[in-house]
């Protein structure tokens, strides 16, 4: 159990590290290990509400906010930790009042006082919003809008972008810093309905056909305008044929086009990631990676647009993973993202890896392994070797996860750690797999026993005897447990204990139950009413379990 809790500040120290570094995904996979070990302690959750809301995951920073406020409501800066995240999720009212209890706590703290001044002020922006111009453009559905708008959706996915939009949801007035950004008045543009184009915003789709641009009336006096590609008149003509046989499934007719449009302009790449597109549809991959690769070979020597390139690439990646070469498929799509970033091809690239994690274990799967590594983690364990038996049970996990015996062993030799959350989890998944194995069933019981959980133990304990009724071991466990609630009466209450107890749903509800909290009362003042209480099985079997959790003593 000790080891457990020196692990534990080992892992909160390293998650303080990475959250000072900036690196708040992997602050949260420390804090989140230590918390599986030490799931009392309030400052773990502090710190991992603090380095969710350093990643803008609010909601999550809010649960675990709660969370410390339940565990210790005197702390302050749990309070903070609440105002912070509600102030992130706009709820500008909870975050003021969490603050002000905070400062109830602690008058004189500094991040309550500027965390409710800023929540305040956040608060009349946003009631000021619907006097400003911009305030119903950048309200709450803005995100909607955006994501809805084909020219806008990319935008999405670049931080400097959302961050500037949500400093205009925040305070409307600052639109006014960012016009010089030709994103947000494209935004402002699209939004407001404005019929005005901004040069360079927004790339159509060369894979359809575009409209043609309404005609514009001549200068008088103007320098005769610079000629586009040799035959880009007519390839473009081609082009748009070639779209639509592409739509119509006509894909001999559409190759044709495309073929027709190089042979007018052979400089221009777009035709080619037409073609690929066709071959795409036909399922000939190798086909359309042989137009990719094209389009990627000469484009140094045709001056091909990043934009185009970065299209090239991520159908290649989408032809390779068609074809199961997943790690070609994602390399392809990450070259395309350093190209130009689209949020498509980002989703692309998430199924990709996706699948390629997913390929590896199934690739890793082997029965017989997974037997040979189990039996190296019992010789292991039978020589005190435990963390050496643990790696083995590991390995034999991934070889075959389908094998509860594994997951038993490995809570076994957790527990000799001391690592009884670890050990617990293991159970579960055990039982996850055989409902009825009695060996993690016990197991789990014990892991409830060492950690001072009495009632969860004594439940456990019960449940495993009415499967395996003949169970001497359970019995013995049962009668131990009994013992060590009975002596826990005449001692003082123990903190750790009871905060455990605390943080179960199962007891937080019984201690809300106003039936059981007048029968608790009784037994304090009206002696003969609590015996009354006893003659109910179902009131005396909550009262029992609250003497188990060690919330309430008879002595």
């Amino acid at each position: 159990f000790f080891s457990g809790l020196h692990m534990a500040d080992e892992l909160k120290a390293k998650g303080n590290a990475a959250f000072q570094a900036g690196d708040n995904e992997q602050a949260v996979n420390w804090f989140t290990q230590a918390i599986d070990l030490a799931p009392t302690n309030h400052i773990l959750y502090s710190n991992r509400s603090a380095a969710y809301c350093a990643d803008e995951k609010y909601a999550k920073a809010l649960d675990d906010a709660i969370k410390v406020t339940e565990i210790k409501p005197d702390w302050a800066k749990g309070w903070s930790r609440k105002g912070a995240a509600l102030h992130g999720k706009g709820d500008y009212a909870g975050a003021i009042e969490a603050y002000s209890k905070g400062l109830e706590i602690e008058p004189s703290n500094d991040a309550c006082k500027k965390g409710k001044e800023d929540a305040q002020a956040a608060q009349v922006n946003a009631g000021n919003s619907g006097l400003n111009p911009f305030g119903k453009i950048f309200g709450p559905d803005v995100w909607v809008k955006i994501g809805m708008n084909p020219k806008l959706k990319p935008y999405l996915d670049q931080p400097d972008y959302v961050n500037m939009i949500k400093m205009m949801q925040a305070n409307p007035q600052q639109m006014t810093m960012f016009l010089q950004d030709q994103r947000i008045m494209q935004t402002f543009a699209a939004l407001s309905g404005l019929n005005f184009d901004m040069a360079g915003a927004g790339e159509g789709d060369d894979d359809e056909p575009a409209p043609p641009p309404p005609p514009k009336p001549e200068p008088k006096k103007e320098a005769p305008k610079k000629e586009g590609l040799p035959g880009q008149n007519e390839a473009d003509r081609k082009k748009e044929e070639g779209n639509a046989f592409y739509k119509k499934k006509e894909f001999d007719k559409a190759l044709e086009c495309y073929e027709a449009a190089l042979e007018a302009c052979p400089t221009n790449s777009i035709y080619r990631i037409n073609k690929a597109a066709v071959y795409m549809e036909m399922k000939d991959y190798d086909q359309c990676i042989a137009c990719c690769d094209e389009v990627l070979e000469k484009a140094l020597d045709y001056r091909t647009d990043g934009q185009v390139k970065a299209k090239a690439l991520a159908r290649k990646g989408g032809a390779l993973q068609k074809k199961g070469d997943l790690d070609g498929a994602i390399a392809a799509l990450k070259s395309s993202l350093v190209e130009h970033r689209v949020a498509d091809t980002l989703t692309k690239l998430r199924a990709a890896e996706k699948a390629k994690k997913d390929a590896d274990i199934a690739a890793y799967l082997d029965d017989d392994k997974a037997a040979e590594a189990k039996e190296r983690g019992n010789e292991f364990f039978k020589n005190n070797k435990y963390p050496e038996a643990i790696a083995e049970y590991t390995e034999a996990v991934k070889r075959n996860p389908k094998d509860h015996t594994f997951f038993s062993n490995r809570a076994a030799a957790y527990m000799k750690m001391g690592e009884y959350n670890h050990a617990s989890k293991d159970c579960d998944s055990a039982l996850e797999l055989s409902p009825d194995f009695v060996k993690a069933m016990t197991r789990k019981a014990d892991c409830f026993y060492w950690t001072k959980e009495y009632h969860k133990a004594l439940e456990w304990y019960q449940k495993s005897l009415k499967i395996d009724p003949d169970n001497q071991q359970l019995r013995e466990g049962i009668e131990r447990t009994m013992r060590q609630i009975q002596a826990s009466q005449g001692q003082e209450m123990d903190e750790d204990q009871v905060r455990r107890a605390m943080a179960d749903p199962e007891i937080q509800a019984l201690m809300s139950d106003p039936v059981l909290q007048m029968a608790l009362r009784d037994f304090n003042e009206n002696p003969a009413a609590a015996q009354r209480h006893l003659q109910d099985p179902g009131m005396r079997a909550k009262i029992d379990k609250l003497i188990a959790a060690g919330v309430i003593r008879t002595a």
